[in-house]
């Protein structure tokens, strides 16, 4: 089943690729393709993006457990001018 690639960059480096290794267009991409999913799988987990709302709750605990008491504050009124802009 065939890719369309309608990105140059992603055309001429897929083509440099390919030519560096001596492979087929479609040799390359594949095995680049192949490559990144080995790594990404190898990584595993840790560097997953969270999966659910209580992973990222968790993650918000977490983080809140390195700050002082009160140091804490959804009060950013010191972004903003007088006339109600970033300043």
């Amino acid at each position: 089943m065939p890719i369309n690639i309608k990105d140059e960059d992603v055309d001429r480096q897929a083509r440099r690729l390919a030519a560096l290794t001596g492979q087929t267009l479609t040799a390359a991409v594949r095995d680049a393709i192949a490559e990144t999913l080995r790594r990404v799988e190898q990584e595993g987990a840790a560097t997953a993006p969270a999966k659910s709302p209580e992973a990222v709750l968790a993650f918000a605990r977490e983080i809140a457990a390195h700050f002082k008491p009160g140091e804490r504050s959804s009060d950013h009124a010191d972004l903003y001018g007088e006339d109600g802009l970033p300043g």
